[in-house]
């Protein structure tokens, strides 16, 4: 008795100064039971009671030692001690343990920083997992209603499956936002935004001001149809900062229309005064300093300046496709007109 006392004492202090990983608590145990045994007053029984006694928290010392030892932080040791597996893997509803460990006491299992329980209490699954329509519970709360339930902000729009919600104006901008497609459904007896307007199939809402910007942006193509051409533009609402009234007062024009060298309105006041006016940015005058064209209209092949200026002078040597960014303008036109 006297040898296995003096090897379990010698055993418990290399364990209280030696292992610094193992808890507190089981490091103040190993204490107490080397003082206690170390007491040679006490009878032979005694001291194999102590011995008893804490046979079972030893044992458990050891299974602590050995995970420390063998699993890292933020894992999770399988109960056959084969395996580790991450912290975040713990109850996700697939075993990685061999054993199956890690899928096992899920009910009582507190699920880590950045993921949640699902209803059965048994899973845990990323919280930006929660209704984004795919179903990740085995018992799929993820993306039952009662949890999907949501508000939307001011200016935005929800869903018809309650899980989204999209800004007002996407609404038949021909893009679909929801994805049960409810923002793209009966778009023929929906009123455009203020500013918006409807293409000529009915179905699709557009920003006025994409109206004749050489970008096609209805599906049918409609808001380049007849831009600037013979026909006239008879609108009958004149929008803030797009369209301009003519003198007649009975039509509106867009602003990109402005001396371009064509009448939209009927009694032509759209193209008059032009002499002073300044063109838009991404526009420059021909020479007869009366029309605006688009930049990379010049020297493109194609006479859009009604005086024909914007094919004169070009050199087109060395150049794949007439690009106006790469053409040298210096030449004897006169600088008071636009870029010349």
């Amino acid at each position: 008795m006297q040898k296995q006392t003096t090897f379990v004492i010698l055993f418990l202090a290399a364990v209280a100064t030696t292992f610094p990983s193992v808890s507190g608590a089981k490091r103040l145990l190993a204490n107490r039971a080397e003082k206690k045994l170390g007491n040679h007053d006490l009878p032979d029984a005694e001291k194999q009671q102590i011995v008893e006694e804490f046979g079972k928290d030893m044992l458990n010392l050891f299974k602590e030692m050995d995970k420390s030892r063998t699993c890292g932080p933020f894992k999770f040791a399988c109960k056959d001690g084969k395996q580790c597996t991450d912290d975040w893997a713990r109850c996700d509803g697939s075993s990685d343990c061999d054993d199956h460990s890690d899928e096992q006491d899920c009910f009582n299992h507190t699920c880590i920083k950045g993921l949640v329980k699902c209803a059965d209490q048994l899973q845990c699954i990323a919280e930006e997992w929660l209704c984004d329509m795919y179903v990740d519970c085995n018992d799929g709360s993820d993306e039952v209603a009662k949890t999907c339930e949501m508000t939307c902000p001011p200016g935005m729009v929800k869903c018809d499956d309650d899980r989204q919600c999209y800004e007002k104006k996407w609404t038949c901008d021909g893009v679909v936002d929801c994805a049960s497609g409810s923002d793209e459904r009966n778009c023929h007896a929906y009123e455009c935004e203020r500013n918006w307007q409807k293409c000529s199939d009915g179905r699709q809402c557009i920003n006025s001001s994409w109206i004749c910007d050489s970008k096609k942006f209805c599906a049918d193509g409609s808001d380049e149809d007849d831009c600037g051409h013979d026909k006239e533009l008879d609108w009958t609402l004149c929008l803030d900062g797009v369209t301009t009234k003519c003198a007649n007062e009975k039509q509106c024009y867009l602003n990109r229309l402005r001396c371009d060298g064509r009448e939209a309105c009927s009694d032509g006041s759209d193209e008059w005064g032009c002499e002073k006016y300044d063109c838009p940015k991404d526009m420059v005058k021909c020479l007869s300093d009366t029309q605006c064209i688009y930049f990379e209209w010049l020297c493109d092949h194609e006479v859009h300046c009604l005086d024909g200026s914007d094919e004169l002078n070009c050199d087109f040597a060395g150049l794949d496709s007439g690009s106006a960014s790469e053409i040298d303008f210096t030449s004897d036109r006169e600088t008071s007109t636009g870029i010349w």
